[in-house]
Parts: C-alpha cells; structure tokens; sequence
C-alpha cells in the first residue's frame, strides 16, 4: 500500500564519511569526504493519514559534490509509530530525460552486484514532443529495487535504501565518459 505524503521540512548539511578511509601510496592528496552539500527532505502522513501513521517519517537524501557532476540520491523510512511497516518496494529515483539528455547521463547504485540490476529505462507517455510517435522512447529512467525490499520495520527502527549515483556529463566525449571511473573509483564512496 502507498501513502501520500506532505513536506515536514529539510536539513543541509555537508556529506559524512560512510567508512574509514586513509590515502596511501600512489594515491593524490584527497579530502575525503568529498567536498560538497546534503540535502535532506523529510516527508510525513497527510492529515487524512495522521490516526494510522503518525510518527512514520520519509527522508529522501540528496548528496551533491564540489567539482565533480555527481549526485548522489537515497531514502529512509524511519518507523516511530507503536506498529510494525513493511517497506514492499521502494523507487529511490524517477527521472524524466529528452532523447539528448539521456546520453550525457550515467546511473549507477552501490546495490548492482552479481546481476542486479537497479536502474531501468521505460517510456514516458507524458512527454509528448519526443521524437517517436509511439511515445514508447525508454527516456524515463527509475531505480529501484529488481525484488522488495520486503523489509518490517518494528516501532523505533529505520531503513535506508541503496543510494543511486547519478554521473552527468557535459559533452559526449568519449574520453571523458572513461575519465568519471578513476574520478570516481568506487561506487561505495559516494
């Protein structure tokens, strides 16, 4: 079942390291985390939803970096209702692109492993100057979840999703498409 929901507010902040992380030989001089902004948005029940789901709170994250086009995006579900949440599924990302757009964009998540695969493209029938007639262009990127999450929340507990990284580009070079993986050597830094 969803829920809608209605803004409870946000938070900036600057991007917190998620592990330890020391440079060694050969490696350049980094500050680590990366230099940038968090943007948090917390989301609440409706009042129309209040009586069955109060005290359950939506944040979805947004993590952007200085001097590098990469935006990192994830949500949490934080449970502070005296009943147990089942978190079915869970979309982290729904963007809509133009045929262009959809070029200079590259979407990873540190959840794709062993095959699965979270980021999907499919077609956006609301967009209505596309250049397929049909309106069946897959320019409607979302990630989520191949299965579940099917995680039960109990009261006083949280769930984060997995984070999805999106890498944008500013031209079509190639070179520079190959340049963003020793920018960006690892999925689970960001």
């Amino acid at each position: 079942m969803s829920i809608d929901t209605e803004s409870a507010g946000y938070s900036v902040d600057t991007p917190k390291a998620r592990f330890h992380w020391e440079p060694k030989r050969h490696s350049s001089n980094t500050v680590f985390p990366p230099k940038g902004l968090t943007l948090t948005l917390n989301f609440k029940p409706p009042e129309s939803a209040i009586s069955k789901y109060n005290g359950l709170t939506i944040s979805v994250h947004y993590e952007m970096y200085q001097g590098i086009p990469v935006l990192a995006k994830w949500v949490t579900v934080n449970n502070k209702i005296y009943d147990k949440v089942i978190v079915d599924s869970l979309e982290c990302e729904i963007l809509a692109v133009t045929e262009a757009e959809k070029r200079r964009l590259r979407v990873e998540s540190n959840y794709a492993f062993d095959g699965m695969n979270t980021t999907h493209w499919g077609s956006d029938s609301e967009y209505l100057t596309q250049t397929d007639y049909l309106y069946q262009m897959p320019i409607l990127l979302t990630s989520k979840y191949p299965l579940g999450p099917g995680v039960h929340l109990k009261p006083s507990e949280q769930f984060e999703s997995f984070r999805t990284i999106e890498i944008i580009y500013d031209s079509d070079d190639r070179d520079f498409d190959c340049m963003i993986h020793v920018i960006l050597p690892q999925k689970d830094w960001v």
